[in-house]
């Protein structure tokens, strides 16, 4: 087997382990062996040229680039410790009617969401949302405006 194509499936090993772990390190190893690779395809390089290689473009592409693409990848995180939505008033439209004790659907802000009130709505009403259902916002509780 050729020394460019063992660089590449160690490359594509440490990405399918990126997928599997919870920290964002591993996809600059596989970074590292994919550049080994494509080297190694056009110069014949010794053992040693292509660790050192695997090890300096590993370890600079993730002191030069692992804040940057981190940023890229997790995006605005917002910390809300309480329940509540924001002090604002979050308005939705019911886009499947909601009976008290029993989920219906919301359209807020473009996306649909599961959504519980007290009383009973009928579709198309506009709605306040109150609060996040659970500490995950998989649901909302809504009040007829």
């Amino acid at each position: 087997m050729s020394t460019y194509i063992i660089w590449f499936l160690i490359g594509v090993c440490f990405l399918v382990a990126e997928f599997t772990m919870p920290i964002f390190i591993m996809f600059f190893f596989a970074l590292g062996a994919i550049v080994v690779s494509i080297f190694t395809a056009f110069y014949n390089l010794s053992i040693n040229s292509q660790i050192i290689l695997f090890a300096l473009f590993s370890i600079f592409s993730m002191l030069f680039l692992r804040s940057y693409l981190q940023s890229i990848f997790k995006g605005n995180e917002l910390e809300n410790n309480d329940n509540s939505i924001d002090s604002d008033i979050k308005t939705a439209i019911v886009s499947k009617a909601i009976e008290p004790n029993t989920l219906g659907e919301i359209k807020y802000k473009g996306t649909f969401y599961k959504a519980q009130s007290a009383n009973s709505i009928a579709e198309g009403i506009n709605v306040k949302i109150i609060n996040k259902g659970d500490r995950q916002g998989s649901f909302y509780i809504v009040e007829k405006l």
